[in-house]
């Protein structure tokens, strides 16, 4: 089972999400037991502005060393278009 709620399941918030809130939510899962989880995508912030903060996330990824806590790329990331 691969838990998305970081990267995808909060992209739709009305308020934005901190990195830090982030990273205990992600801590939760971990505790809950989850194994495999999306933190975070790297995505132009116009495209999907909650996952602005998608560097400050990754960096806290180290804690979890021995979970698979994946980031994935879109390929627009460094588009600076607005949708």
């Amino acid at each position: 089972m691969v838990d998305v709620t970081p990267r995808d399941g909060l992209q739709n918030a009305a308020k934005p999400v901190s990195a830090k809130e982030k990273i205990t939510l992600i801590e939760k899962l971990v505790n809950a037991g989850i194994r495999e989880i999306q933190a975070t995508s790297f995505v132009h912030p116009r495209w999907v502005p909650q996952l602005a903060n998608a560097e400050q996330v990754a960096a806290e990824l180290h804690r979890f060393c021995a979970y698979t806590v994946s980031r994935t790329y879109s390929r627009t990331s460094k588009d600076t278009t607005a949708p």
